[in-house]
């Protein structure tokens, strides 16, 4: 996409920013890819920014088209993932080309940011929840390679192991991967062996790189040593193996599951500031979300009143409690603790 410097005078809601914007004594006001609206436009303005960056303006036929595009090449996607797994299960075996065409796909879709988050909070399907949690992973996975500014080939690895990191699944039994409630602990410490399976299925695959193979074995290892299946912590745990970790859990929270409640993406944000933080890598998970949360502006929420409301702003120091539009009025949710979000829309 292309990037114009504008104005601050010239600029339009439902702009995207192309760049972060800084105050004077270099604080982020505003982070990149949000869309512009008349309360960030104002914020912006107290800060006596004069010009900004914004990815070029596509007209409502223009978005509107991109967006159905995007969507389509999502879901032809969960086709292929579908394909990929279909194929393992009958033959435990699996075409590498397949997969690695399927992740540098997904690799050039990633500079439509903004889109791609949209489809993987619109776009899914309880009862494909295994297909559309593994895309999900792969692509947040993708983003999260970006942000932290790997090259290129790192990142397609890391797409790999979003893509391949439940395979291990398919040797669980049905009745356990279904289960609505709580697991048993024998059928808690079943589930756990997926990794185990995962790592049997592809460790003699050539063609992968071995942080793919790992991160299918570590994806559920932890920073304190309180994860599985080695029970490795800190360094031993695979790099790669921590970005697919900190994607897993926030597409698990964030998804309807058999087994446990939606959490809202500021519930998300809210774990991993908090015991999260000894649980994932703390650079990681704090790139992740200050990258993923600006995409929530203009996002419906449902309030504990049951009225709804409009993300308007999500500030860089409280990205658990953004600011909402609410029957005409902005209300900071930091400062004003009458209101909760307990869902959210696109």
């Amino acid at each position: 996409m292309s990037v114009f410097t504008i104005e601050l005078s010239y600029t339009e809601e439902g702009h995207v920013l192309a760049e972060d914007v800084y105050s004077n004594q270099g604080a982020v006001i505003v982070k990149a890819y949000t869309t512009l609206n008349k309360y960030i436009i104002n914020r912006i303005r107290e800060f006596k920014v004069t010009t900004i960056k914004i990815f070029e303006p596509q007209t409502g036929f223009q978005h509107k088209y991109i967006l159905k595009e995007i969507r389509k090449a999502y879901e032809d996607k969960i086709l292929e993932a579908k394909e990929i797994v279909s194929e393992i299960i009958t033959t435990e075996a699996f075409d590498a080309k397949k997969i690695t065409k399927l992740s540098e796909r997904i690799y050039s879709d990633i500079e439509d940011n903004e889109y791609l988050v949209s489809c993987m909070n619109v776009l899914r399907c309880s009862d494909e929840y295994t297909y559309y949690h593994s895309l999900n992973v792969a692509y947040y996975s993708a983003l999260i390679g970006k942000w932290l500014k790997l090259p290129q080939n790192r990142v397609v690895n890391v797409i790999k192991s979003g893509l391949l990191h439940d395979i291990g699944k398919i040797r669980v039994p049905n009745d356990i991967i279904n289960k609505k409630g709580k697991l048993l602990p024998e059928e808690f410490e079943e589930i756990k062996k997926h990794t185990l399976y995962g790592f049997d299925m592809i460790e003699k695959a050539e063609s992968l790189d071995n942080e793919v193979k790992n991160a299918v074995l570590m994806h559920h290892e932890r920073e304190d040593g309180s994860g599985y299946p080695l029970g490795y912590s800190g360094s031993k745990i695979d790099f790669c193996a921590k970005i697919v970790a900190i994607a897993d859990v926030y597409d698990a929270m964030t998804s309807k599951r058999v087994y446990g409640k939606k959490s809202t993406p500021f519930e998300a944000f809210e774990m991993f500031l908090t015991e999260g933080f000894r649980l994932f890598d703390t650079n990681m998970a704090d790139v992740f979300i200050k990258g993923i949360a600006p995409f929530y502006v203009g996002a419906k929420v449902l309030l504990d009143t049951g009225e709804l409301a409009e993300i308007v702003y999500i500030p860089y120091h409280s990205l658990t409690r953004p600011t909402i539009r609410h029957e005409g009025r902005y209300i900071d949710l930091n400062l004003d603790y009458r209101y909760n979000i307990t869902a959210c829309y696109f």
